[in-house]
């Protein structure tokens, strides 16, 4: 029996170890966001603002929005490759995948940064 090679099954592996490092990573940070977080809610605005400014904070939610959005955009390209309809919508639904999850990700840095540096 011989063997078949084919891109597919190395993209699903890549995928998948992929999904599984960044779970792995967001079950890892979830406990330090969750602590924060329930800290900064005992503050209101001012306590968010607070945690937000500390340097642990400013990583924790940069580094918990940067791989969630990571994980989400590569969970949203598996949906949109299992249900495009053409080829054409294929492409343009995962460009569209990759910008908003760019253009989320970039709005949380800009004000995760501005809040933290004071601005």
């Amino acid at each position: 029996m011989s063997t078949v090679k084919s891109s597919a099954g190395h993209k699903a592996t890549h995928h998948f170890k992929t999904h599984k490092r960044t779970s792995l990573i967001l079950a890892l940070l979830t406990p330090f966001f969750l602590c924060g977080l329930m800290q900064a809610i005992k503050g209101e605005y001012k306590g968010f603002i607070d945690w937000i400014t500390s340097p642990l904070g400013a990583v924790v939610l940069l580094a918990f929005i940067t791989i969630g959005l990571y994980q989400s955009r590569h969970s949203m390209s598996e949906v949109i490759m299992d249900y495009a309809s053409s080829e054409a919508s294929l492409k343009f639904f995962l460009k569209l995948n990759t910008f908003a999850c760019f253009v989320f990700w970039l709005v949380g840095v800009v004000a995760i940064i501005k809040i933290w540096l004071g601005a």
